[in-house]
């Protein structure tokens, strides 16, 4: 594989997330005032904080999915890129559910269900490449992060 390509695999599969995350916010409306109109526990990062992580989040996917597309066609590679896939779009899914539908409680177990989805992908992507899986590790912790704040929140405001 040339770098060339490589380096096109990879632009291709950052860009994925990216622009997943980018037009679920703007389907959303303003996720900054659904934010701030929530009663926030102490530990809750402030807002412009949030689309940053995300960012280098997204980037770090990117990046993982690129290292295991460049891997031989098999079964355990198309298992481990559909994990990647259904978690992205069941993450994109409850950004909606949250802040676009305030549908809170569905929207927590719904990251829940993404973080278990997360684990599979981050140890499949690991079994074909240990940099692969190590680059999901941040995100797992913050969609750790996330239930834990998101638990809260509905603790908070009474959901």
């Amino acid at each position: 594989m040339t770098i060339s390509f490589r380096l096109k695999l990879i632009l291709v599969c950052t860009a994925i997330p990216l622009l997943g995350g980018f037009f679920s916010s703007i389907l959303c409306g303003d996720i900054s005032a659904v934010y701030h109109t929530l009663r926030l526990p102490d530990f809750a990062v402030p807002f412009w904080i949030v689309v940053p992580v995300w960012s280098i989040l997204s980037l770090l996917q990117g990046i993982a999915c690129a290292f295991i597309w460049q891997q031989p066609d098999s079964t355990a590679r198309t298992q481990a890129l559909t994990f990647y896939a259904v978690q992205l779009l069941f993450k994109l899914l409850q950004i909606q559910l949250f802040f676009g539908l305030e549908k809170y409680r569905l929207a927590f177990w719904l990251l829940c269900s993404v973080f278990v989805l997360t684990l599979l992908t981050v140890v499949s992507f690991a079994l074909f490449d240990w940099w692969a899986g190590v680059l999901l590790v941040p995100y797992l912790l913050w969609l750790f992060y996330s239930m834990i704040l998101t638990r809260a929140i509905l603790s908070l405001n009474l959901f």
